[in-house]
């Protein structure tokens, strides 16, 4: 599992290529290296995966960021990213591969231990190659044209969206959210999207997003009954921003609300969405359900800069019982959430905590801690970041899971042998450079 909170990234300075009255183009990127250790209880040893409990990981990425602006109105933009991962984790997951291959069911198996999840996109821009020991991945994560004219903006391509003001969780982020022990959201994973922003008078603001998706039955042609479409209308008011949004979003409909501002000197926030999934004729059907969030942040004037948050959330779609999970993950719906990246809990009622400290101006800490109040199960995330250099970060951190089996973070029953095991454990290294 991955951090809550990443610190303040260094300052990354971009390289004109050319610079005029009518032309600006401008070069910039980064060189990320995470390195994690993880403690991951018998089940590979007992499933003949690895004969050992500790993985040893290490992924690196490197991206590159070309930015073209033709005048006032035109922005061309196209992000090249390459990552490179190798370990102990990708040896299991070959091994589990092959195990899968030979057992029936064997496909939830693999999916169960190690889970992929992937936007759900109109273009394949990437491309990948695989070994027993590592996974090479490359292509455009940003690559779209931008108009700008008056009030409206317009955007078409692979870009990045974002709405609704949640932290750990975000109910009115529809297109491809964080999860809430996301380590690092300096970039949001990129989306196929005509995108329309209008800014009308008084304050008023309209966002209208398609986000079209390919078949998966082998046809090369718009998925027109899978794809994503919402609009978000906002207002600024008595100092607080104020939303409503809602769509169609690849197989259930959404309308939802939110809204952000000063209290106290503090900052206030909520969000709420409705959900009505869609009737696929799946075998476990799943009920429309509610989705809440509120958080509090302050900044005190002290010494060493605290900031705090807290953070409430209700997941309709969770349960209060963790012996039901089970249950929850076997509906399709649920499983075609996740494979998109979406946020799946368990659970039905949770809170999350941060505070960071600067006790140093080049040193920050951060701790953050989300309880599942059904199960009684936490999540501990710490780390320390080292500002080396102005384009030069390190942090160091961990990870630690807490709580019964079964529950969310604690641990779970493996059905194929009937044994227990607990969630795991890591700590991490993670270097990042800015050009």
């Amino acid at each position: 599992m991955t951090a809550v909170l990443s610190a303040v990234a260094p300052v990354a300075h971009a390289r004109p290529i050319v610079q005029g009255d009518d032309v600006t183009w401008d070069l910039s990127g980064y060189f990320k290296n995470f390195a994690s250790v993880t403690y991951v209880d018998e089940i590979y040893r007992d499933l003949n995966l690895r004969n050992q409990n500790t993985f040893w990981d290490n992924a690196s990425r490197a991206r590159v960021r070309s930015d073209l602006r033709l005048g006032d109105p035109i922005d061309i933009a196209a992000h090249y990213e390459i990552s490179y991962t190798y370990g102990d984790t990708r040896r299991a997951t070959a091994a589990a591969e092959d195990l899968a291959a030979r057992l029936p069911g064997g496909d939830a198996l693999l999916e169960a231990l190690f889970p992929e999840a992937a936007p759900s996109r109109l273009f394949d821009l990437s491309r990948e190659d695989t070994d027993d020991d590592w996974i090479l991945r490359h292509g455009f994560d940003r690559l779209f044209i931008r108009y700008r004219q008056g009030p409206t903006d317009l955007t078409l391509g692979r870009a990045a969206i974002t709405w609704g003001p949640g932290y750990f969780w975000n109910p009115t982020d529809y297109f491809a959210p964080f999860s809430p022990t996301e380590i690092d959201k300096e970039e949001k994973v990129g989306v196929d999207m005509a995108r329309v922003y209008l800014s009308l008078p008084h304050t008023i603001s309209l966002d209208m997003i398609a986000a079209p998706v390919r078949r998966t039955d082998g046809v090369d042609n718009i998925d027109y009954d899978r794809s994503g479409a919402a609009a978000r209308a906002s207002i600024n008011a008595m100092q607080f921003d104020w939303a409503v949004s809602g769509g169609y979003l690849y197989d259930k409909s959404v309308v939802g609300f939110d809204i952000a501002g000063p209290a106290w000197q503090a900052g206030l926030r909520a969000a709420a969405t409705y959900t009505q999934p869609d009737d696929l004729g799946d075998k476990f059907e799943t009920d429309p359900y509610v989705r809440a969030v509120v958080n509090v942040d302050y900044a005190f004037a002290w010494r060493w800069n605290p900031y705090v948050l807290g953070e409430y959330h209700y997941n309709g779609l969770g349960k209060d019982d963790p012996e039901d999970y089970g249950e929850l993950l076997q509906q399709e719906a649920v499983q075609r959430a996740s494979s998109r990246g979406e946020v799946v809990n368990a659970g039905r009622h949770y809170a999350a905590f941060n505070i960071t400290l600067q006790p140093h101006p080049l040193w920050t800490t951060s701790d953050s801690l989300i309880v599942n109040f059904s199960d009684g199960s936490v999540f501990y995330q710490t780390f320390a970041a080292w500002s080396i250099l102005q384009s030069l970060d390190l942090q160091f951190g961990a990870n630690l899971t807490f709580g019964p089996v079964p529950s969310e973070f604690g641990g779970y029953e493996l059905p194929l042998n009937g044994k227990s095991y607990g969630a795991p454990d890591s700590g991490f290294a993670y270097l990042k450079y800015y050009w």
